[in-house]
């Protein structure tokens, strides 16, 4: 027994020398899984890049399922919240982002357990996935220029057509304007026919999709239709709010897709687990052990998404309580408009464009407060829409933003119906601009602002907790959806 014993152990001691030895050898081997803040690397040697070889579900028999996103500084958060939703729901998550500008992928790495691959590998390794994922899905509704989700798709269709027979694919290219072929036939698709013709039959049979729309008067386009047509229930679509969500059912319903094309189209709210720092900054400002302060517009400085007249406003209702606290009205986001700020509110304003997700990691942005950390201090979230779409046809980042930090939303009384997640007991209401309240009830939700808010702090993280979960619940539904299935 002790020979045996001894043998084993010497065995497993030469094992470990020779690992050791191969992993000098053949550093890129022993790669960390996750690749921290660069796109570039990724810890896989050539053989793993065999298309014909690859599977699409692992051998534990889960799905392996590809992120796919394209707009370098918009919609990283919603990226992140769908990043989580479909790893806890059982997905091996790869995630294709072309650039991390703001450091998305630092506050993702404590729960990401998958991959960030390089961008520009997406059309070889598509066909290797269960489920392909576009965080943005039909944005432009340009008949001559198609984004790269429907360019795509455009090319699995041709294939799929061809396997059938030349006259099936007349319904992903009827219709098509005389010479638009070049506009049609991207880069995108000429690279993947390949590929995609590689796997055949069985690309046809297995993958499936799902497009996140942001605006689904983009889906009333003849060339969504085709495409839509052409996939039929292998193309799933969902929203991040209630309101997009029915708005995008109403349109199917009424362009009359056919029976093929699913018409329930459910939302998710991207919310997401927090750095452990942030969350234990979270939780002091919800139970009071720590005070807020400013008054915090967060979204894109953009004259056509905000009314700055009303912001400028607000500064004047609450001024002085500003200025006894030495506190700013801050607008919190990527600088698109210049403003004009009258000469009466201008100490009171403050511009913090660009602040990275998270800010001291690697390196970079070292000493910079980080956009979580900031808009987590803040006293509300003032929604100040510029627009009804808002209500109706467009989904805010403002709101999974407050629901994700657990931050008070200074917004209108029309808000909760159109994101019916929102808990009453989370929100500072006022009634909607050119009401006969209006001011009134502006100026009273703003002074409440200033007034203790762990209440509604801790209603806004309840609610996320029990998003969290829905999140899960919807991404299982979708994972399990296949041809005719309903959610």
């Amino acid at each position: 027994m002790n020979f045996v014993a001894a043998a084993t152990s010497t065995v497993t001691a030469l094992a470990c020398f020779v690992a050791l030895w191969v992993a000098l050898l053949h550093p890129q081997q022993t790669a960390p899984r996750l690749a921290r803040r660069s796109l570039l690397a990724v810890p896989e040697d050539s053989q793993h890049l065999d298309i014909a070889a690859s599977s699409t579900f692992d051998a534990s028999g889960l799905p392996k399922c590809a992120l796919y996103h394209e707009l370098p500084a918009n919609h990283d958060d919603v990226m992140a919240g769908i990043a989580y939703a479909f790893q806890k729901a059982g997905c091996l998550l790869d995630v294709f982002q072309k650039a991390d500008n703001y450091s998305i992928q630092e506050v993702m790495l404590p729960w990401f357990s998958g991959y960030f691959k390089p961008f520009e590998s997406f059309p070889q390794l598509q066909p290797g996935y269960s489920l392909v994922i576009f965080v943005t899905f039909g944005r432009k509704g340009d008949e001559q220029e198609p984004d790269s989700a429907y360019s795509m798709l455009s090319a699995v269709a041709e294939v799929a057509a061809s396997s059938q027979g030349a006259s099936n694919s007349v319904s992903i290219q009827a219709g098509f304007t005389p010479g638009a072929d070049a506009h049609q036939r991207t880069q995108q698709q000429h690279e993947m026919q390949g590929p995609l013709q590689q796997h055949g039959q069985r690309q046809q049979q297995q993958q499936q999709y799902l497009g996140l729309v942001h605006n689904p008067a983009h889906l009333n386009s003849p060339r969504m239709q085709r495409l839509l047509r052409a996939l039929g229930p292998r193309l799933r679509l969902a929203t991040i709010s209630t309101s997009v969500a029915q708005a995008a059912q109403q349109v199917i319903r009424q362009v009359k897709l056919g029976p093929r094309v699913p018409w329930e189209v459910p939302y998710l709210s991207p919310v997401f687990p927090l750095p452990p720092d942030t969350e234990a900054l979270v939780q002091q400002l919800a139970a009071g052990n720590v005070p807020p302060s400013n008054l915090c517009i967060q979204g894109a400085i953009f004259k056509a998404r905000r009314n700055y007249n009303d912001v400028f406003q607000a500064a004047r209702v609450v001024g002085a309580r500003l200025r006894a606290g030495n506190e700013s009205l801050l607008l919190v986001g990527a600088k698109v408009s210049r403003l004009e700020v009258p000469a009466d509110v201008q100490a009171l304003i403050r511009e913090a464009p660009g602040l990275p997700y998270k800010a001291g990691q690697g390196g970079e942005g070292y000493g910079v407060q980080d956009f979580f950390e900031l808009l987590t201090q803040c006293r509300a979230l003032v929604t100040a829409f510029a627009s009804d779409e808002y209500f109706t046809i467009k989904a805010s980042s403002t709101i999974a933003t407050a629901l994700n930090l657990g931050v008070p939303l200074l917004t209108e009384a029309r808000t909760r119906p159109a994101y019916s997640f929102l808990p009453p007991g989370g929100l500072l209401e006022h009634a909607s601009p050119g009401k006969r309240d209006y001011g009134a009830t502006y100026a009273r939700a703003l002074r409440a602002a200033f007034e203790p808010r762990g209440a509604e702090r801790r209603a806004m993280l309840l609610a996320k907790e029990e998003m969290l979960g829905r999140n899960v619940e919807v991404a299982r539904a979708l994972l399990g959806a296949g041809a005719g299935s309903r959610l």
